[in-house]
């Protein structure tokens, strides 16, 4: 915490050249995305990519705080539970989802969606290889609509020794538009969805 009071997660890295020591620092404040609560990921709206974004920014924040690989397994489980601070009651229907650079999904306990399709988990490895994120279109199956994932390639590196994890985070937005118009009465729109009209 600096003097103002927010929160920062720094890191110290050493290396070493022509028999000298050099140490390499970084920070960031740890302050929480802006959330836009009137949006649902049934809809690709603008809302809703701000939403993804902040999410998986809020991810990449918390498993880059982990010390260790016990605190980065319990992160992980938090994140794709959907509990804490990524529960339904403080995100809506948005979450995220927690790959290797496989594809697969790194806990058992609620993990990605069973019905991805192959092409889907291809396309999200694909991009997380080709760069280090961005969005990926998953195009319709029999069984799911069209829907745009919005990836993060992410290397965590312990702090405390030199073990690494390549994991891949990732988010998913339906590709439908926003009904035309939208009350309360009509039942049109979705929990926390944010209609145009």
């Amino acid at each position: 915490e600096d003097a103002s009071g927010v929160s920062k997660l720094a890191r110290v890295a050493q290396t070493a050249k022509d028999g000298r020591f050099f140490y390499i620092f970084s920070s960031f404040d740890l302050t929480a995305p802006e959330w836009i609560s009137a949006c649902s990921s049934s809809y690709a709206e603008p809302c809703s990519e701000q939403n993804a974004q902040a999410l998986i920014g809020m991810a990449a924040a918390d498993l880059l705080a982990a010390e260790d690989e016990s605190s980065l397994d319990s992160t992980i489980t938090t994140i794709v539970n959907s509990v804490g601070a990524y529960s339904q009651a403080n995100l809506g229907d948005f979450r995220a989802y927690v790959l290797d650079w496989e594809g697969e999904c790194l806990s058992n306990s609620g993990g990605c969606p069973t019905t991805w399709p192959l092409v889907w988990k291809e396309a999200v490895v694909d991009l997380g290889a080709s760069q280090d994120g961005g969005w990926a279109i998953l195009e319709e199956t029999s069984l799911l609509k069209a829907t745009l994932a919005f990836v993060v390639r992410f290397e965590w590196r312990s702090p405390l020794s030199s073990v690494t994890q390549e994991l891949l985070l990732v988010t998913l937005v339906e590709q439908n538009a926003a009904p035309a118009q939208c009350t309360d009465s009509s039942n049109t729109c979705p929990e926390n969805a944010k209609c145009s009209g």
